[in-house]
């Protein structure tokens, strides 16, 4: 396994210092714009949850220190 990782960090190393400089900030840049959409989409479903009755109902009963009556669904 180590032997093929310095096989891979020979050719990166070999190749243009700009191709390689665009290259980590794509991968940056692109790891980025990825948690910046996992964000969104909790921040989304986090606002979807709390907007429902059992949402309602569980910070009810932990604010009055009592056990939560769920909905049937």
């Amino acid at each position: 396994m180590l032997g093929r990782a310095r096989e891979i960090a020979s050719l990166i190393a070999a190749a243009s210092p700009s191709s390689i400089a665009h290259t980590k900030r794509l991968l940056i840049t692109s790891a980025e714009q990825e948690v910046d959409r996992a964000l969104e989409r909790a921040i989304n479903a986090s606002a979807t949850v709390r907007d429902t009755p059992d949402f309602r109902e569980g910070l009810a009963a932990f604010l009055e220190k009592r056990p939560p009556k769920w909905a049937a669904h």
